[in-house]
């Protein structure tokens, strides 16, 4: 029931959002459940990928449809670095003291990472937003450009987190994919998570 009601909310949000030249699919990201029982019993430095997902989108102006193909990883935190948002990102003015080291973290973390496979041949640039269904998380990640081969979330996740434990009873994640034409400005955030 949790899992409809966390559907709802998801359909709600993107129903004050959506517009029109925008597609949207529910896809699940999965596991084999050994493959998330070894991940999670490796530690600190093991990955996973998820099974490859396909969408199909209709291009109106060519008239034809594009093949979008994506995987989940899950990384060490400390192997890749969040993507930045190039409109976000801005280096540190001379006044501005140096940043001290990050602290080497107590417990070890995990990132999402999407992996966009392929693309490269459509004939228009997408933009796309990958934001989770589930009643007890949320993860929302923007990818101003579909044809970045990996795109990292700005979250971290331990292994008591809610992603990673739900993962040992359902090897899946669930998410809301909207996929925009590049030319029509940007997606609009679907929640308050970004």
């Amino acid at each position: 029931m949790t899992e409809v009601e966390a559907a709802g909310v998801t359909f709600v949000e993107l129903s004050e959002v959506r517009a029109d030249d925008e597609a949207c699919f529910v896809v699940d990201f999965s596991w084999r459940l050994e493959t998330i029982a070894t991940f999670l019993a490796a530690g600190a430095t093991a990955s996973t990928s998820s099974a490859l997902v396909k969408i199909d989108v209709r291009n109106e102006a060519d008239e034809e449809w594009e093949m979008l193909k994506f995987r989940v990883l899950l990384q060490p935190a400390e192997s890749i670095a969040p993507t930045e948002d190039p409109a976000a990102a801005s280096a540190p003015s001379a006044a501005e003291p140096a940043a001290e080291p990050a602290a080497e973290p107590a417990i070890s973390q995990h990132r999402l990472v999407l992996q966009l496979v392929g693309g490269k041949g459509a004939t228009q640039v997408y933009m796309l937003s990958f934001h989770t269904v589930s009643p007890l998380y949320q993860v929302h990640v923007k990818v101003p450009d579909h044809r970045m081969p990996l795109y990292a979330s700005r979250e971290t996740f331990h292994a008591f987190h809610p992603l990673l434990a739900s993962l040992q009873a359902t090897p899946r994640v669930r998410m809301l994919v909207r996929v925009k034409p590049d030319g029509s400005g940007p997606l609009p955030d679907m929640c308050g998570c970004c």
